[in-house]
């Protein structure tokens, strides 16, 4: 990237923006991330016209007041939004979110992976994908972004760690 990030993220847990905060500053150190804890005060601070529009928007599903499906619906349906993507960020696996978000125009699905070095390489696969213009929409095949998961060996699945 040729300038600084400008990230938005709504995220109703505080620990997880900071989390992904230091996930993404690990690929990009001068990142800046703005967060909010809910869609109500995200889509507000949105709504006013002297917020310079952000390279990418993050969104929780379940989020307090406004959940992030409808912070979706309300962003495509805006203009000014239309050329930004948005990536879905949760913890749910539904079909029906997946399928809900995909169809309202989200650009990716991610399930929050359980350890750190997963996110980070989960940000640095989106951040690639941003930076080669393939980030706008995927197939349904390449929408859903899960941590990758190894065979053990011993017939269970572990959570690849580096």
């Amino acid at each position: 990237m040729n300038h600084p990030l400008k990230i938005l993220i709504a995220e109703d847990d505080a620990d997880d923006i900071e989390l992904f905060e230091g996930a993404m500053k690990e690929i990009y150190p001068d990142i800046q991330l703005t967060g909010f804890e809910n869609g109500q005060t995200f889509l507000s601070y949105l709504s006013n016209g002297h917020v310079p529009s952000p390279d990418l928007i993050f969104l929780d599903i379940n989020m307090p007041m406004i959940d992030g499906k409808t912070c979706l619906k309300e962003l495509r349906n805006n203009i000014q939004f239309h050329r930004i993507p948005i990536i879905m960020i949760t913890t749910s696996a539904n079909k029906e979110d997946i399928m809900d978000t995909f169809y309202a125009g989200a650009s990716r699905y991610i399930t929050k992976p359980p350890y750190f070095n997963d996110l980070v390489n989960m940000f640095s696969q989106i951040f690639d994908q941003a930076d080669q213009g393939k980030l706008f929409k995927a197939d349904l095949l390449n929408f859903v972004m899960k941590p990758t998961v190894i065979n053990a060996g011993n017939g269970g699945q572990y959570p690849r760690t580096a």
